[in-house]
């Protein structure tokens, strides 16, 4: 790509998009971005995990190697005591978990002091890339969750490659450490550069309340209303109905909830493109968007899609029109939702007892609803959100972060992980290979983790957007067109024939020649 193509990463607006960006799947692509055709095979026989006692495992849930990985930490990490790895993270529920309850742990084991920025999505992208473009070495580690942004860096020279440098500090590696085994890997590799492990991953889905949908007296009343019993819906229709029959505001109940602010919207769009069978809207076919030129974001598909999400809107609490993801959580939590979307991280305050008793053990998952006129069998309807630490080329303890990463990422600080926040799997040995999460299914009453197998099973887990640096343009241009759609200030069939000719429009400005047919 010429130099006049390149779209710096501080050419976007920084705003975060459904707590984190959401991907389309190219068109063609086999196993990329829509998630794994089939469950992984576990390396061995199912292993125990209990609250009290984890078989020391490597990545591929195979025994570890003699030296566990604190043994070799201990061992390694002598010329690096004393030095400080600074990163710089959004403040998600994994990111917090880790860097108050793992880096002490980590600090006490090697000498190596961990100093955590934990911020908002945007302050951190701000700041990272400052310190990247002046080289200034305030951090040693860079969040990253979304997949252009990984391309920027990549071809910025912001960050390292991964794989490069464990090839380079071979005795820096501990043996026992799979990155292969962490389901995102895929997500993050660049042109064959690995971004680095991921230390967060999880879903975005519907959810609803069980207590609510196995009342007799609510089943009696649904069915003598619409004539079907009430059960989680599987199509947009019923979902609709299941909706409304659950809003009524004089009990602060409602029968919807979604994250439709300014920040969050396009991935909403999106996300939700694959109940109307569009996989892709265009950005991989030559980065054009309108049928014109080869795209679908203006198709029937999608402004029906549109039309749906904007129609929904009426069934959520007060302001629902500028909830974002914390909105969206804090709602289901406090016991004001019958049924709505979410991410499962959120389940580390949602399953608390404590923290949120009206919601903790009663939050089941289902898959996504689909308009049956448009969804194509296996069009992949669930994202899978991930994050990681990338290690900033400016950074002055490069050694000391490449080991952090390493404790952070195995599997055993990530069974403990897996019991603190009750919603995330990040790696595919404890997933499949263990006990762990049927027990945690158990444990809270709910399905999680048999939802985000079943998904990774079926093919219908999908990751974070586009790895092309332009894909921020586009986004930028649907977020003003969208949020015009909710505001009512433009129908959503208006809004987004006009966002698919401006983007089409802006990406030709920027040297991208028209695709040959259209």
């Amino acid at each position: 790509m010429s130099e006049e193509k390149k779209v710096d990463e501080g050419k976007r607006q920084f705003l975060k998009y459904g707590g984190a960006a959401v991907a389309v799947v190219a068109a063609g692509a086999v196993g990329y971005m829509a998630g794994q055709g089939a469950a992984p095979a576990p390396t061995s026989t199912n292993t125990t995990v209990t609250e009290t006692a984890t078989e020391q495992m490597t990545g591929t849930g195979i025994a570890a190697p003699a030296e566990g990985i604190e043994d070799f930490l201990r061992r390694v990490s002598g010329p690096y005591k004393g030095q400080t790895v600074r990163l710089i993270s959004e403040s998600t529920a994994s990111g917090i978990w880790l860097t108050q309850n793992i880096a002490p742990k980590f600090e006490e084991i090697t000498g190596i002091k961990i100093e955590a920025e934990l911020l908002g999505w945007d302050d951190v992208m701000r700041k990272a890339l400052l310190d990247a473009q002046q080289k200034g070495g305030a951090y040693e580690l860079y969040y990253c969750d979304e997949e252009e942004i990984l391309a920027s860096r990549f071809d910025n020279g912001y960050i390292l490659d991964w794989n490069a440098y464990a090839d380079q500090h071979k005795d820096l590696l501990w043996a026992g450490f799979d990155v292969t085994d962490l389901i995102p890997t895929k997500y993050w590799t660049y042109n064959g550069k690995l971004g680095g492990p991921a230390f967060e991953h999880f879903i975005r889905t519907i959810v609803y309340r069980s207590d609510l949908f196995n009342d007799p007296t609510e089943q009696q009343n649904f069915k003598a209303k619409y004539g079907w019993d009430l059960r989680p819906a599987q199509t947009l229709a019923e979902y609709a109905q299941t909706a409304e029959f659950f809003t009524r505001p004089d009990q602060d109940l409602y029968g919807h909830v979604e994250e439709p602010n300014s920040m969050s919207i396009p991935s909403s769009i999106i996300t939700q493109g694959g109940a109307f069978g569009v996989q892709n809207y265009g950005m991989s076919l030559g980065r054009r968007t309108s049928q014109a030129n080869g795209g679908r974001l203006d198709s029937q598909a999608m402004k029906d899609c549109l039309t749906r999400y904007v129609d929904l809107l009426k069934y959520g609490p007060p302001g629902v029109e500028n909830f974002t993801w914390d909105d969206e959580g804090a709602s289901i939590a406090a016991g004001r939702i019958a049924q709505g979307w979410v991410f499962t991280e959120n389940f580390s305050y949602i399953q608390d007892a404590e923290k949120s008793p009206k919601s903790a053990g009663k939050i089941m998952l289902q898959y996504p609803v689909v308009e049956p006129k448009y969804y194509t069998y296996h069009c992949p309807t669930i994202y899978g959100d991930s994050g990681f630490w990338g290690m900033a080329a400016s950074g002055q303890a490069k050694e000391a972060a490449f080991l952090w990463n390493q404790y952070a990422t195995c599997a055993e600080v990530q069974t403990e992980q897996m019991k603190a926040l009750k919603g995330l799997a990040p790696r595919a040995s404890l997933l499949y290979g263990t006990t762990l999460p049927d027990e945690l299914d158990a444990k809270y009453n709910t399905n999680v983790y048999a939802m985000i197998k079943s998904a990774t099973a079926d093919g219908l887990l999908f990751g974070p957007f586009f790895p092309m640096a332009e894909e921020p343009v586009a986004r930028d241009i649907l977020w003003k067109h969208a949020v015009d759609a909710v505001a009512k200030k433009a129908t959503p069939s208006d809004a987004l024939s006009g966002a698919a000719s401006e983007i089409d429009a802006k990406l030709k400005s920027m040297g991208f020649p028209d695709l040959q047919g259209y």
